[in-house]
């Protein structure tokens, strides 16, 4: 069958309270960018990217996948994913764009709408679509209690909360203050609420520079830290990689990579332990 329709679409979504603030970003919203695509005997599958809400960038995803991608998949067989990814992946006029950012964030739309149709024909889940379990359970970790927001004595409750009544093994607290000595006192307090057994992870959201990250991993020595997410902005390959070297706390990063080649490159460098990969970023 064909692909006959493909229509983008904008959802946005109120966060719980007024806003929640990270090192760089204050949000009032979740945006959810999203595409569904018809074929012509009548299947619907529906993709979507994550955004934080700004409806003028929202729209320009949108304008991409209306304007530029649907008359690239207009007619074409819907089941042949691989290529068709790399049809737009490749498509001469968008390289000029960009492969990175607003262009891939549309084609992570696209190809999740695509596999969407493809497990519903086969009438299976996605996931034993591409092969299947291959452990009985995952870890999760709780992140929404750790905003930069969040003021001291709901942030260590949350995170008793979430370990003690809602069962998680895992949190993430966000860092990158410009009081660097806030986010250490809040990191002891939340270490010392939820005990030794329990993984303690940081997401500094590129707000800091080398010599500050550098200062943060030693002063956060001791407390048990599992990854340092994003300390650096996010295409800084040499800076990750000086970090990574000296620091006794792992560098994770990716939210922020679109393409293979990205990842390679700084996994070749050393720039990171532990690697992000978002299918909702390129597919």
């Amino acid at each position: 069958m064909t692909i006959a329709k493909v229509e983008p679409f904008i959802l946005h979504v109120p966060v719980t309270g007024s806003s929640i603030s990270d090192s760089t970003h204050t949000l009032s919203h979740w945006g959810v960018v999203g595409v569904r695509i018809t074929t012509s005997d009548g299947f619907v599958g529906t993709g979507f990217t994550g955004t934080h809400a700004d409806l003028a960038g929202d729209r320009l995803i949108t304008t991409c996948i209306a304007s530029c991608y649907a008359e690239l998949l207009i007619g074409e067989d819907e089941a042949d994913i691989t290529r068709l990814w790399q049809k737009i992946a490749r498509h001469p006029p968008m390289q000029w764009i960009g492969r990175a950012g607003i262009s891939h964030i549309a084609l992570g739309a696209v190809d999740i709408a695509l596999w969407d149709i493809k497990a519903q024909r086969a009438e299976q889940p996605l996931w034993k679509l591409l092969g299947g379990a291959t452990c009985e359970r995952l870890m999760a970790y709780n992140t929404d209690i750790g905003w930069l927001s969040i003021p001291d004595d709901q942030l260590i409750a949350g995170a008793r909360r979430a370990v003690g009544d809602e069962g998680f093994r895992g949190i993430k607290i966000k860092v990158g203050s410009p009081d660097m000595a806030r986010d250490l006192r809040r990191l002891q307090a939340v270490r010392r609420a939820i005990g030794p057994g329990i993984m303690l992870a940081v997401d500094g959201n590129g707000r800091w520079d080398l010599p500050t990250a550098m200062r943060f991993c030693r002063e956060a020595d001791g407390l048990d830290i599992f990854w340092f997410e994003e300390p650096l902005w996010y295409d800084d390959i040499a800076g990750h990689a000086a970090l990574a070297r000296t620091s006794c706390i792992p560098v994770a990063l990716g939210e922020q990579l679109y393409t293979a080649e990205a990842f390679s490159e700084f996994i070749g460098r050393g720039a990171g332990k532990c690697q992000e990969f978002r299918v909702r970023a390129s597919g």
